[in-house]
């Protein structure tokens, strides 16, 4: 029952804010639109399909007339028309939930002001340079990161544009050999 609860102190809060208008639409919307769907839809508009008489015996005429009598489905029809027709409601819906979110912050902060208690952490000023240290090096390996990627972008540009001009002998890119202790560089 806890959903409900959360639902009603919604719709109150919505109430509070809203017109003569928009509250008699509200109470129309809920009481003759969505609760009388939810309640008769199913019995009244339940099978159809299967009540659907043919004149003849050919397999796929009960859905022929099904479909030909309804290309829709009334309560998908009904539901769907519900859902367009409340779409600014629950847009103002999600204002108010925004609305009510910023008024209990603002009250928790007042709240929390008149309460006179200080909090400390122990060795702030090792915590700070810690975390700031940490935050150089993981930028600087991005940054590493981002030039060894234009790097090995450069460097395979080049060899495409080398072996497309037929210019370096293809011994240049093979490895040498173990015996030799060359550094190979690449690029």
């Amino acid at each position: 029952m806890g959903e409900w609860s959360f639902l009603s102190d919604l719709l109150d809060k919505v109430q509070s804010h809203s017109t003569v208008v928009g509250k008699v639409w509200m109470s129309v919307l809920f009481l003759f639109r969505i609760f009388i769907l939810a309640a008769g839809v199913d019995t009244i508009w339940g099978d159809e399909q299967a009540n659907m008489d043919c004149n003849t015996k050919s397999p796929g005429c009960r859905n022929a007339c099904y479909d030909k009598s309804f290309p829709m489905s009334h309560s998908r029809f009904w539901v769907l028309q519900i859902l367009i027709v409340t779409t600014p409601t629950l847009i103002y819906l999600g204002h108010v939930l925004l609305v009510i979110r910023r008024e209990n912050k603002l009250r928790r902060r007042v709240e929390q002001k008149l309460a006179p208690v200080d909090c400390f952490i122990s060795r702030p000023t090792e915590k700070t340079i810690f975390i700031v240290f940490m935050m150089a090096m993981a930028v600087l390996s991005v940054v590493l990161n981002i030039v060894e990627m234009f790097h090995l972008i450069t460097c395979k540009i080049k060899e495409r544009k080398r072996r497309s001009s037929g210019s370096v002998p293809s011994e240049v890119y093979s490895l040498p050999s173990p015996k030799h202790s060359e550094r190979v560089t690449l690029c």
